[in-house]
């Protein structure tokens, strides 16, 4: 079938012989307009779709309807927090808050009142803090789930030699 498609320029997908395809599908987690794709270029359907199930269940059920709540907040986020570092940690502090646990429990009506009431209250002056991150014997595996957290919130992380790149790779970028 493939070789029949090909002779006809037709695009052919063979889920485990990549080099007959001529394009990959990939293990989609629809949460719209979230969507998350898992290709393994073919090599490894069945990897892919584990992957899958495994992040089925780590994301909410209702994630993209707190996007699309998020989204009709980004125009009002924009005029009252000029600055971009304001605005992302306005953003960090939303989806991190019992403000996107209700959205994501459907209860939008006490979210939208909750959620202008962070966007209208006294800018407080963002005073700093340290996180000490131990990465052990350098193995991203054995990072806490806070200090994977810390390394993604980082706005400077200072290290030393002894940290590999695959510890760094946890930064946002």
């Amino acid at each position: 079938i493939a070789t029949a498609a090909q002779i006809r320029n037709i695009p052919v997908n063979v889920p485990d012989k990549p080099e007959l395809s001529s394009f990959n599908l990939p293990a989609l987690v629809d949460r719209s307009p979230i969507l998350v794709g898992i290709s393994t270029d073919g090599t490894a359907p069945l990897l892919a779709r584990r992957i899958r199930a495994q992040i089925e269940i780590l994301l909410p059920a209702n994630l993209g309807q707190l996007a699309r709540f998020a989204a009709g907040f980004r125009e009002s986020v924009a005029s009252v927090f000029t600055r971009i570092e304001a605005r992302r940690h306005f953003w960090e502090e939303f989806f991190s808050s019992a403000i996107a646990e209700k959205v994501l429990a459907g209860d939008e009506t006490v979210a939208a009142r909750e959620t202008m009431a962070l966007l209208n209250r006294p800018v407080p002056k963002h005073q700093g803090t340290v996180a000490i991150v131990g990465a052990g014997p350098g193995d991203p595996d054995l990072l806490t789930l806070k200090a994977a957290r810390c390394l993604q919130e980082a706005d400077v992380i200072v290290y030393d030699r002894l940290i590999g790149p695959s510890i760094l790779d946890h930064a946002r970028n």
